[in-house]
């Protein structure tokens, strides 16, 4: 994490998240990412992890986070693998069957070594189908060079609410950023625009989208019934 951008802070009362934003933040490649349009929130570490799991978890997200293509754990709630480390592609990790029944705990890395310049970003979709749909799983992870995103559920977790909401907020945030790259592209074709100038504005512009989306879970969370943070890297 770069740190030296400003930072503004949520009182912290009794019980309540500690939340700072920051205005940069590191990318897969090493560079700062100019965050100052759309800051993006850190907050406590995720409290439904043991001591064994996050030890495990932790480990595992250490090794993949700058690997080129995904990969994917599962432990129980003591921190032991159902199954060996799972291998997948640039863009996805497919869980298996063993995950499904019997991890209560799975991470996975989000690289971008082929995106400079953007941030690994939070939960895709097709990520949070499976959270909600897996039965066992208790918490799910996504580890990125700005750090790890964290959800939870609680006793009080309510799946299809949650489906609802988020396939409605996502969209939201989706629409934007098209509307905002669509202007771009006539901003590019029809004025002065440099074509480098465009690629870094649709780049920002996809920051700000997978911002959004992280503020989009971070707002269902009381409603819904689930913890979700975005933890430094230890």
């Amino acid at each position: 994490m770069g740190g030296r951008g400003s930072r503004s802070k949520l009182p912290a009362g009794s019980g309540r998240e500690r939340v700072k934003f920051e205005n940069d933040a590191l990318g897969w490649d090493g560079k700062e990412i100019d965050l100052s349009d759309s800051p993006l929130a850190y907050g406590d570490k995720d409290p439904n992890l043991s001591d064994e799991a996050r030890k495990a978890i932790e480990a595992f997200e250490n090794k993949r986070v700058k690997a080129k293509i995904e990969f994917g754990l599962g432990t129980d709630a003591n921190g032991v693998p159902v199954e060996k480390e799972l291998r997948g592609g640039s863009g996805s990790v497919k869980p298996t069957w063993k995950i499904y029944f019997d991890a209560e705990v799975f991470s996975h890395n989000h690289p971008r070594s082929k995106e400079p310049g953007t941030l690994g970003g939070t939960f895709s979709t097709g990520d949070l189908s499976c959270f909600t749909s897996w039965q066992k799983i208790k918490t799910m992870r996504a580890t990125a060079a700005e750090g790890t995103y964290s959800i939870s559920k609680k006793d009080n977790f309510d799946a299809r609410g949650f489906r609802a909401y988020y396939k409605q907020a996502e969209q939201a945030c989706s629409d934007r950023f098209h509307k905002t790259t669509a202007d771009l592209l006539h901003q590019y074709t029809y004025t002065d625009m440099t074509g480098k100038e465009y690629r870094e504005a649709c780049t920002r512009a996809f920051n700000k989208y997978l911002v959004e989306t992280h503020n989009a879970l971070r707002d269902g969370a009381k409603t819904y019934g689930y913890d979700y943070t975005l933890e430094r890297r230890s």
